[in-house]
């Protein structure tokens, strides 16, 4: 009987390290899973370097795409301005009528908010443009269309209404 103590009691002396080591990564990932519900309620994202950079050439490619549809659409002097530095606008073009543009290109997954027309409202300033353009591959925000209806800002999402937007200057 005291062999089968003591060989138990060798057994949970062994178990010890084991089961602490198990409950540390258990309150790790809750603590991580934690923080990144508070990040995303914050509208922060948890981004890895190779994520930054790897959304970064895909904006850089949407920027490109449009720039290239608005080429195909008629306009002129369109050009994809650099990648930092830009003040708010991604590509610079002229329509048929001499009218210039600033344009905003958010390739997103999810709703543009209110910060992108504004950023293309002072860029259209900035590069002394007749009119600012938010393109987007999804929607905007509530927020967003109101403040491009009392500033005059344009919102294009989606293929179909860039090729209504391209067609009206042809």
């Amino acid at each position: 009987m005291f062999a089968f103590l003591g060989l138990l009691g060798y057994f949970i002396i062994l178990l010890i390290p084991v089961i602490l080591f198990i409950i540390g990564v258990v309150i790790y990932i809750i603590v991580r899973f934690i923080i990144d519900v508070v990040n995303c309620l914050r509208g922060k994202e948890y981004v890895d370097k190779s994520q930054s950079s790897n959304r970064q050439e895909k904006g850089r490619r949407y920027e490109i795409y449009i720039s290239d549809k608005l080429r195909q659409g008629g306009f002129s002097d369109v050009r994809v301005t650099q990648s930092s530095g830009d003040f708010g606008v991604d590509v610079l073009c002229k329509d048929k009528n001499g009218f210039t543009y600033a344009v905003q290109c958010k390739n997103y997954s999810s709703a543009v908010g209110v910060d992108a027309v504004q950023e293309a409202y002072t860029a259209k300033a900035y590069y002394q443009c007749d009119r600012a353009v938010v393109i987007t591959t999804d929607h905007f925000t509530q927020a967003a269309v109101e403040m491009a209806s009392k500033t005059g800002v344009i919102l294009i999402h989606g293929d179909g209404q860039l090729y209504q937007f391209m067609k009206r200057n042809q």
